[in-house]
Order: structure tokens, then C-alpha cells, then sequence
């Protein structure tokens, strides 16, 4: 595993958190991760307020699109 410090830019600190917390929610197949379950973000969002859900689901899919290549 990486464990490189990072700078996050203060208006992506609630989508890394989001994402962090989503890292055990993974929908996978035999050729590995297809992309986040997103019934579990649904669940997050009712104990972790945000501020726009919509940007964040945006932001969370950048993320989760970043990973996807890399795996690919």
C-alpha cells in the first residue's frame, strides 16, 4: 500500500473523507472492482451530513473512475 502524505484542497476534504469511508464498499466481479456500491452511500449520507450531495456524488465518481483505470 501507499502511504505517501498528500495535500487535499479544502473544497475536496468531504469527498475524500466520503471516499475513505466507501473504501470496504466495493462492488466486485472476477476481474476485480467494478465500482462503488452506492446503496452504501446512500446509508452514509443519513449519519454524515454534507453540504451538496450532488456535488459530492460527482466528486466521488472521479475518484471512483480514477481507480477503475488504474485497476484496468
Amino acid at each position: 500500500a501507499n502511504t505517501a502524505d498528500f495535500a487535499i484542497f479544502p473544497e475536496n476534504v468531504e469527498a475524500v473523507c466520503m471516499f475513505d469511508r466507501l473504501a470496504t464498499q466495493w462492488r466486485a466481479g472476477l476481474n476485480g472492482r467494478l465500482g462503488l456500491d452506492y446503496s452504501s452511500l446512500a446509508f452514509l449520507l443519513t449519519i454524515y451530513p454534507v453540504k451538496e450531495s450532488r456535488q459530492l456524488f460527482e466528486d466521488l465518481q472521479v475518484m471512483e473512475i480514477a481507480v477503475l483505470q488504474e485497476q484496468s
